[in-house]
């Protein structure tokens, strides 16, 4: 019978938030987060204060027998971290998730705020649950709760490895991120070995700045790129040595973490307004009216070393502009994964220098470019020379361009 009332209060969860107006979405979640935080909380409090709390639900059952849930010192203790956690995180989502209101579906944003209620009572579940099958039943909702918080704002692991590199700069402090192609969980698996090796490169005191520990290899965060979907060397670093290679419980470095030129800086904002165009044979310029209404900047994906076709010049002309007055920026870059572009080569690169201004990735990732722009926008640079400047500044090993 918990079972059955217990997805009966899920679905209730989901029907009010879901019911809910766009904007008061987390205040619903609140309310539901709140009322079962302080009713727990105040159980918890009197159990530490030395009260007996008694059983905190008794069930019936038929199937699997009744069931219960208590309170002791220990669970009580964790019942006020989780609570106090749990509307602090609901509080915190009201910001964190405001970027989000324009660009996801109601639907999703409600998912996301059933996700985390339900996270919230699941946790409590498992540390105050008596029974096997009802610990059993909070650990899979659990589970199932924070795979859907994380898939919500899920995005290429490479693209915030990069971001990471511009939004904490100057570090004198390793920043490690790694992964894993197996779960952890698996007989077989890279994760503990990945984990092992980011404790190792952690430890060593050379190691500073935005890095990726993966599959033995030490990458620089804007360098990194994903590049296989199966294997276990699955990042490579494009168009730059690997930092260090891990082998056994040494770290054998290639490339020196440059020492902070000052105080570490921490970035808040991105401008996401950056749309990413990938050429294709007879794609028309009816299409780029419509980006650059949309965004503040342009990356185009070209063939070869870089350029754009003649039938496109004269509407990224017209929507570029003068950037004092626009504030519209063309990046130029390349399809090929490894060397880079190098507009100038050919005459169809040629045509677009002497025809406007914009920028060029040469050897930066796509990543890189992408994140890159995105905290130069949040910059408000006063004119284009600035901005140019900015873009080619060296950054975590971004770029060898001068």
């Amino acid at each position: 019978m918990l079972f059955l009332y217990l997805l009966i209060a899920l679905t209730a969860v989901a029907a009010a938030i879901f019911a809910t107006p766009l904007r008061r979405k987390v205040w619903t979640a609140l309310a539901l987060t709140a009322a079962g935080a302080l009713w727990c909380s105040a159980r918890a409090v009197g159990v530490l204060a030395g009260a007996d709390s008694g059983p905190v639900w008794s069930v019936p059952g038929t199937l699997f027998g009744g069931d219960t849930g208590s309170m002791d010192g220990l669970s009580a203790l964790f019942v006020v971290i989780i609570s106090v956690g749990a509307v602090a995180a609901v509080l915190y989502s009201r910001g964190y998730l405001a970027h989000c209101l324009a660009e996801k579906s109601p639907a999703h944003i409600s998912l996301h705020y059933t996700a985390l209620v339900a996270m919230f009572y699941a946790m409590l579940g498992v540390v105050l649950s008596d029974g096997g099958f009802s610990f059993l039943f909070f650990w899979e909702l659990m589970t199932v709760a924070s795979f859907l918080l994380i898939l919500f704002d899920a995005q290429r692991r490479e693209v915030r490895r990069a971001a990471l590199s511009y939004l904490i700069q100057n570090a004198d402090k390793p920043i490690i991120l790694t992964g894993a192609q197996q779960p952890i969980s698996n007989e077989i698996t890279d994760a503990k070995k990945n984990l092992r090796d980011s404790v190792i490169c952690a430890l060593d005191p050379g190691s500073r700045g935005v890095m990726v520990v993966f599959g033995g290899h030490v990458i620089a965060g804007t360098r990194a790129k994903k590049n296989k979907t199966i294997s276990y060397d699955a990042f490579a670093s494009v168009n730059f040595p690997a930092l260090a290679l891990v082998q056994g419980d040494r770290l054998v470095r290639y490339v020196a973490s440059p020492w902070p030129t000052g105080p570490v800086e921490f970035g808040r904002a991105l401008n996401p307004k950056v749309f990413l165009l990938k050429l294709t044979p007879g794609l028309g310029p009816e299409l780029i009216p419509a980006i650059f209404q949309q965004y503040d900047c342009v990356i185009v994906e070209s063939f070869g070393v870089g350029g754009i076709p003649q039938r496109l010049m004269d509407a990224f002309a017209e929507e570029l502009g003068d950037y004092d007055k626009t504030h519209k920026i063309l990046i130029l870059t390349t399809q090929v994964t490894y060397e880079g572009s190098d507009v100038g080569i050919y005459e169809v690169g040629k045509r677009v220098k002497n025809r406007f201004r914009f920028l060029e990735a040469h050897d930066m990732t796509i990543e890189a470019v992408v994140t890159k722009v995105m905290w130069l926008l949040a910059q408000n640079c006063e004119n284009f020379d600035q901005l140019q400047q900015r873009f080619y500044r060296q950054i975590n090993f971004d770029t060898f361009y001068h």
